[in-house]
């Protein structure tokens, strides 16, 4: 099982009493089956897995597998911080149909997370789990990296089909694809370097940033894989700009005034914005734009939420706001899984 293509790694969505919501899950995962992704990755950083109960979790996994399309993949998280548990959870994913899951590495003893046990942990995981496993590599919630040369030592393994690693170094995307078999699958995670790591042998991305801009991530994609490098890298460029606007740095402010000021940054950006509704009737009921990099359609953003490629959602916020100036909360989402224009609870309007 080779994997390629840009998958969307999408968010978790909420109510405002906290709960999960289902209905607009699977109202996402629809439009996402009409854009020009590869795949959905589920529970993953984006859709705060870390966060979610394995309950949740599970109905999570299932209103994705009863609503995305066909030839379309959908990706399970299953990574936890024990190796039985990340068993228990990869094989619950199976037993609901996932083809494939996405195992995180441990993290909380990070001075243990050695080459030795990195190797024992997803060799165990791989041994016991009915369907293939992506290792997931990303230091930068974790601070635990999958260097090339465990990865390769992983890549013998028969159930270990590819990995995730979201380190952003092109450097060390192309010393993966060096170290590891042609059909093993190497998926990069940074929006910034999909191209060049396109271009050093990675089969595909997964970005935090396709679950608001699912067309424009996916162009790039097949820009970079039919060669067409100058147009690949000027909208990557674009992106990359409208990434930047969810940098930690950014912090949160309110949700109208933050997409009144992000319609010229856009415009900075090389892209353009056309209301479906005037600004001035907008709310957190009609939050739709239509937005256009260069003429190509970026599908329908929400209102309330554009951008999360900081990988931490509004259930984080909830749980951790009090006593924190909004300055230093990191991601810039302010309804929960509110890209599709389903309205959670605004944290700040």
């Amino acid at each position: 099982m080779k994997l390629e293509g840009l998958f969307a790694a999408i968010t978790t969505p909420f109510r405002a009493d906290d709960s999960l919501d289902l209905a607009a899950l699977a109202a996402n995962v629809a439009r996402y089956n009409r854009t020009g992704v590869a795949g959905l990755v589920v529970t993953g950083s984006t859709g705060e897995a870390s966060l979610l109960s394995a309950d949740e979790a599970e109905r999570a996994w299932a209103t994705v597998l009863e609503n995305i399309a066909p030839g379309k993949t959908a990706l399970a998280g299953t990574g936890a911080e024990t190796t039985a548990e990340t068993i228990a959870r990869s094989l619950r994913a199976a037993a609901l149909g996932y083809s494939a899951v996405l195992v995180r590495t441990p993290s909380y003893y990070k001075p243990f997370m050695n080459a030795r046990v990195l190797i024992e942990h997803y060799h165990r995981v791989a041994d016991a789990s009915r369907v293939p496993i992506l290792i997931y590599s990303v230091p930068v919630f974790t601070g635990v990296t999958v260097e090339a040369e465990v990865t390769a030592r992983l890549a013998e393994h028969p159930n270990i089909i590819g990995i995730k690693d979201s380190s952003g170094s092109v450097e060390r995307a192309a010393e993966v694809a060096r170290a590891v078999p042609a059909g093993f699958s190497l998926l990069v995670g940074s929006a910034t370097t999909l191209v060049a790591s396109i271009g050093v042998g990675a089969s595909g991305g997964v970005l935090a940033l396709a679950s608001a801009f699912p067309e424009p991530c996916a162009e790039v994609y097949r820009l970079a894989r039919a060669r067409d490098v100058d147009a690949a890298r000027a909208l990557e460029a674009e992106l990359a700009c409208i990434g930047a606007l969810s940098s930690p740095e950014s912090g949160i402010i309110d949700s109208h005034g933050y997409m009144l000021a992000l319609w010229g940054e856009l415009e900075d950006c090389g892209g353009s914005i056309a209301f479906e509704t005037p600004v001035e009737r907008m709310s957190y009921a009609a939050p739709h734009w239509q937005v256009q990099f260069g003429g190509r359609d970026a599908g329908v953003v929400a209102f309330d939420a554009v951008v999360n490629s900081a990988g931490l959602g509004a259930q984080a916020l909830a749980r951790r706001i009090d006593g924190y100036p909004t300055a230093k909360v990191p991601p810039l989402i302010l309804a929960k899984g509110n890209y599709f224009g389903f309205a959670g609870r605004p944290v700040f309007s």
